[in-house]
């Protein structure tokens, strides 16, 4: 994996894409859990929180490789064990919210996908409530994780 850019960490390289893709994404999510028939604000949602997902998946692996080359491992992450903890769950919740986000775009802008109207009406009421959870999620974990990041990264 890429670890190094011009001999930079690439981890705080990447970790910009992540917290900007991800929390931009879950406020979209929230816009578009309010505005449900907005098919432009659907697409750039689904958009960016695949950004999001790539970003996070980018930097996760970029801070796994800076924590080995700084001696420690995944399952002994010293004092960055917060961060490698919060990070998982930041990881888990952009994973929610991009898969809740394609699956109500599936079922909301696709012909293939034939339902009955209050099966569809059932579903728009469930998969808002899944993108505002998610979305506050998105929000909360890149917040707890780039603090402790961020923590760590001035302190020392």
């Amino acid at each position: 994996m890429l670890n190094t850019i011009a001999g930079i960490p690439a981890h705080p390289l990447f970790v910009h894409l992540a917290v900007i893709a991800a929390p931009v994404a879950a406020l979209l999510a929230l816009w578009w859990a309010w505005k449900t028939q907005h098919r432009a604000l659907a697409t750039i949602t689904v958009a960016v929180s695949l950004a999001g997902a790539a970003g996070t998946v980018l930097t996760r692996s970029t801070g796994e490789a800076l924590l080995k080359a700084q001696g420690f491992t995944e399952e002994n992450a010293g004092p960055l064990a917060t961060h490698a903890l919060y990070a998982n769950f930041m990881t888990v919740s952009v994973a929610a919210l991009t898969g809740v986000v394609i699956v109500l775009y599936i079922l909301r802008n696709t012909t293939w996908v034939k339902l009955p109207a209050n099966t569809i009406n059932s579903v728009s009421v469930i998969g808002r409530v899944l993108l505002v959870v998610c979305a506050l999620a998105v929000i909360v974990t890149t917040v707890m994780t780039g603090h402790a990041g961020a923590v760590q990264t001035w302190t020392n």
